[in-house]
């Protein structure tokens, strides 16, 4: 039997994870923020803004030990908050830029990952790990069929909902991903039926 532990470093390294970082003081710098985050990892990207910034890193361990450090602490006399980030706010095929001379543009998560579509082929999958976002679980279920729609603990924590092109790739799913374990967690993976 395979070890499936050995996918779960396909699902990290080349994605990142975003910590948003709020409650900043207005005057802060970018060497300000860097300050602050280096102590979890020497490089990584930042998007800072008027009062909250948008740090990426390489690896989930290090968001995580930077959430679980960071979160609440008292930076030049206000409490900030840091938590992971959450991903794309809706399943809009566009987004809009500001004036009437704007074409939509296509958000760039549509293009890595498609136009998201809901079929009727779903499975439910429980237990997920909170390190899990909708990108990695469409990642990981790439390797069943073809994925239209993905999303996690929206609903509920620990669960996650991924939708197939046809069954033949929803039944291989829970066929390969019921009690396969990641990130420490043993997936329960289900047909989804509506009410």
């Amino acid at each position: 039997m395979k070890d499936r532990r050995r996918d779960e470093h396909l699902l990290r390294p080349y994605r990142g994870c975003r910590v948003y970082v709020g409650g900043l003081p207005t005057d802060t710098s970018r060497s300000d923020i860097r300050d602050i985050f280096s102590k979890y990892r020497d490089r990584f990207d930042m998007k800072l803004k008027t009062r909250f910034a948008f740090i990426e890193f390489d690896y989930h361990r290090d968001a995580d030990h930077a959430v679980d450090n960071l979160d609440g602490l008292t930076f030049r006399g206000r409490r900030i908050s840091v938590e992971v980030a959450r991903g794309p706010r809706t399943a809009d095929k566009y987004r809009f830029k500001g004036g009437l001379n704007h074409e939509p543009v296509q958000a760039t998560w549509v293009k890595r990952y498609g136009t998201p579509e809901i079929t009727k082929y779903k499975i439910l999958v429980k237990n997920l790990s909170t390190r899990i976002e909708w990108q990695d679980l469409k990642d990981l279920m790439k390797k069943a069929g073809t994925v239209t729609y993905a999303l996690a603990h929206k609903n509920n924590m620990h669960e996650g909902m991924v939708c197939f092109s046809n069954e033949e790739g929803m039944l291989k799913a829970i066929d390969i991903f019921n009690d396969y374990d990641l990130c420490g967690r043993k997936l329960i993976v289900e047909e989804y039926y509506s009410t």
